[in-house]
């Protein structure tokens, strides 16, 4: 123990002797430490334990299947409710059983009023997913079945926190939401955020209360089996596995497709673990590579900083020779001399794990500030849990063993007769050292090339997407979302405030024209099952799920997408009249292909309606920016009237200071209105880009720590070369070498061994890049341009870290050099 005690103290006398190889060293590792650290935490948070459900490993999400509607998007679709209540009903594996549905709803607070996500839910959704809210309670059985009965509400913490101000006496007391009051009956746990990892609601009501709660066509759906709108979570019973409770569910949905063979023809059931379900399970393969990118790039940047921490090792262990051929020399076993140095590596390690965990935090921090609007109050922090502490020290430990294992095991043979003179032996000064000093340069300049390509490709990806045209015209684009139904709207009324206030907005002189349509800009929408004429539209096998969007009259113009044939509405479709629409070309080309869509019929399953297209539109973009060309129907909107749609305002200047006269115009007509989601179309745009950006951000900067870390290395290995050459290059001035010549030598030796790893690196980057493609917008994995600046960098920065000490190696006095021999 005392002989363990000498080695640390005698440890951190030499570290402290050289504070500036301490610095690089630890700081090198610390960021690779550092960094890794903080990717593996939003992994955790996002991927692997994103919620804090009791014993969740039992809790399974069920979604429905059709083997008429596969990939993409619809591989898990939501469940109609009517089919949700029999899985409920008549399941035999589950202990229970919950229903939701997202929606919105207002709270009026202090005379404002603010939109909130809501999620409307059974009543045993708390006890589904083990959750106990504090204080207060979750939703008692009555309060789950008598219609519109119980008004009350359970809030998230954060909501609770935020306008109520942490106040525990609001339990038992009343809120206004849609200008009605609720109870509020409890509040959620702190880091409970509901089921979805990206973000939830910030309160929950119960189901019976949709009638006052729920807008649009859902409250329609409510009684329809067809209407695939609502999630289910259950919980197994105890001895239930996962395989025994997917083949009940699956003969369960057999039965009901039996018994109703309209609506659920073709339809199953899939069961996932709730921690694969946190994220929609039709994107969570997207973010799963993701993440493996991410953490990939900052296992390089580990894997370079400890090939760093080594080449300085190396250095340090040659400049102390002579100190460990006196040791050896006076008795010290090479053993001891191994375990001195080691002791040394582990104290660079021990430091740089404990300044890891404050970088970790800081990454965390810079993490959530760069997080995509799409993900919510879900991700508000992102902090180093005990157990990822523990494994980075860890990594801290073993790095440091295996980075001071080569430099101590060469010090503990060192030949004592040369290092007593202090003369160099080419075989074992030279050769072997600058041999493996090369292979890491090796090393570190191919894991560098492939983290820079990376983050080359996703920074030229984010640049295209930036250039992708959404197919409209985005300036001048002002967009409000509004919900007529909390203010007692019913169709008609509906109808008429939204004419009164394209009216209203077309009088202010800094509006060019306005507009109502149903969905809002990449959100997707309500699909329909569509037949072309002369199919059967009883035979749901035969359709395709589309995307619809009612729009008003004028609703191409304002959002200037070009109407390429027919006709765009008119006044003259009105709900009485025969039902048109305006399809896209997407559509057109797919179902009449080579033939004049205008005048064609479109039949919908479960519909009576006849619909004759009148109208073929360009394609925009839907969903994201990203997406392949998608079919798309566009109704009038008074022939699918709805309370809950989306203002478009086109301004004649900058629409961010026209938002301000839009929202007056409307509040105008009526103050209780809710309103939500005022911006331009250049910040929905720009909002849509944040997760590729998010990425660009963060490769970048790795990128460009491992790039910083291998010119350190490089720079290290010509420093020592030059200094282990000095006789040679003196010799070689003295026989009349110029300066150039030496500086030619230098760089061609030291770019000798920065091409080998940038060949290397290109290559293996290549073959990396293709598991990005599905990650880029528009853009080739193996894109030449990306690859050709790349290296051209690598090579530069090379030549800037060789130069310094290949000028030097020019400045040596032959003179000296040979006295010096």
């Amino acid at each position: 123990m005392n002989t363990l005690l000498q080695d640390i103290k005698y440890a951190v006398r030499m570290l402290l002797k050289s504070p500036g190889f301490t610095s690089v060293a630890v700081l090198s590792l610390a960021l690779g430490i550092g960094a890794n650290a903080a990717i593996f935490t939003l992994i955790d948070n996002l991927l692997l334990n994103p919620l804090p459900a009791v014993d969740a490993s039992h809790v399974v999400a069920v979604y429905t299947t059709d083997k008429k509607n596969t990939g993409g998007l619809i591989s898990c679709m939501p469940t109609s409710y009517l089919n949700a209540r029999d899985y409920r009903e008549m399941n035999d594996v589950f202990s229970g059983l919950a229903i939701t549905n997202f929606t919105g709803v207002t709270l009026d607070i202090k005379g404002n009023t603010v939109p909130l996500g809501c999620e409307v839910v059974s009543g045993n959704y708390f006890d589904v997913l083990g959750v106990k809210p504090s204080p207060g309670r979750g939703f008692l059985p009555e309060e789950d079945v008598k219609l519109d009965a119980y008004p009350v509400t359970v809030l998230s913490y954060q909501l609770w926190q935020d306008q109520f101000g942490g106040d525990a006496s609001l339990v038992g007391k009343t809120i206004t939401l849609n200008h009605q009051s609720y109870t509020v009956v409890g509040v959620a746990p702190k880091d409970f955020f509901g089921e979805a990892a990206l973000g939830g609601p910030d309160l929950w009501i119960p189901i019976a209360m949709h009638n006052q709660i729920v807008t649009g066509q859902v409250i329609d759906w409510f009684n329809e089996r067809r209407g695939l709108a609502f999630g289910m979570l259950a919980r197994l019973k105890p001895g239930v596995t996962l395989e025994r409770a997917q083949t009940s569910m699956r003969a369960l949905a057999q039965h009901l497709e039996t018994q109703y063979p309209d609506v659920n023809k073709g339809r199953s059931i899939a069961l996932l673990p709730l921690i694969q379900a946190s994220i929609d399970p039709n994107l969570r393969g997207i973010f799963v590579r993701a993440g493996l990118l991410l953490q990939g790039a900052v296992g390089l940047v580990l894997l370079i900083a400890c090939a760093n921490v080594t080449n300085l090792l190396l250095v340090r262990a040659s400049r102390r020779q002579r100190e460990m051929a006196i040791r050896l020399s006076l008795g010290a076993t090479p053993w001891r001399i191994v375990r001195q140095l080691l002791a040394e590596s582990l104290m660079l390690s021990i430091l740089a794990g404990g300044l890891a965990v404050l970088i970790a935090n800081w990454t965390g921090r810079l993490l959530v500030a760069l997080k995509p609007p799409f993900v919510g109050r879900a991700l508000t922090q992102i902090s180093v849990n005990p157990q990822i502490l523990f494994v980075s020290l860890g990594i801290a430990v073993v790095a440091g063993l295996l980075f001071g294992l080569a430099p101590a095991r060469q010090a503990a043979g060192t030949d004592l007769m040369n290092s007593l003179r202090d003369r160099l032996d080419p075989t074992l000064r030279v050769n072997h050292w600058l041999a493996l000093r090369n292979l890491l340069v090796i090393a570190q300049v191919t894991l560098s090339l492939v983290a820079l390509v990376g983050a080359g490709l996703f920074v030229r990806g984010l640049g295209v997407a930036e250039q992708i045209d959404p197919g409209f015209e985005t300036q001048h684009l002002d967009l409000l979302r509004l919900n007529l139904s909390p203010a007692g709207y019913d169709n008609a009324h509906a109808k008429e405030f939204f004419r009164s206030t394209v009216e209203k907005l077309r009088t202010l002189p800094m509006i060019q024209s306005a507009s109502v349509g149903v969905n809002a800009p990449f959100s997707g929408g309500f699909m329909r099952t569509v037949f072309p004429e002369g199919m059967d539209s009883t035979d749901r096998r035969a359709g395709k799920l589309t995307l619809v969007d009612p729009v008003d009259t004028n609703y191409f113009e304002t959002v200037s997408i070009p109407i390429l044939r027919g006709r765009g509405f008119t006044e003259n479709d009105t709900e009485t009249s025969p039902m048109v629409a305006v399809v896209n070309q997407t559509m057109a080309t797919r179902l009449w292909p080579n033939q004049d869509p205008l005048g064609r019929h479109l039949k919908f399953f479960g519909e009576t309606w006849n619909v004759e297209v009148v109208g073929v539109v360009r394609d925009s973009k839907y969903i994201a920016l990203g997406e392949d060309p998608t079919p798309y129907i566009y109704f009038p909107l008074v022939q699918q009237m709805t309370t809950n749609a989306t203002l478009y305002v086109r301004t004649k200047g900058d629409p961010a200071q026209a938002l301000g006269s839009i929202r007056s115009a409307v509040q105008s007509l009526d103050a209780k209105l809710s309103l939500r989601g005022e911006t331009t179309m250049t910040q929905v745009l720009d909002r849509s880009l944040g997760a590729p950006r998010m990425g660009a951000q963060l490769l970048g900067v790795f990128g460009l720590l491992a790039l910083v870390l291998a010119a350190m290395g490089i720079y290290g290995v010509v420093s020592y070369s030059v200094t282990q050459r000095t006789h040679e290059l003196g010799v070689r001035m003295a026989l009349g070498a110029q300066t150039r010549d030496i500086m030619r030598l230098v760089l061609v030796n030291s770019m000798t061994v920065v091409g080998a790893g940038v060949v290397v690196g290109l290559g293996l980057a290549a073959a990396l890049a293709r598991f990005m493609g599905s990650l880029l917008f528009g853009l080739s994995p193996h894109d030449p341009t990306t690859f050709v600046v790349v290296a051209a960098i690598m090579l530069g920065v090379a030549l800037v870290a060789s130069f310094i000490p290949a000028r030097r190696a020019t400045q040596v006095d032959p003179v000296e050099a040979l006295a010096h021999e």
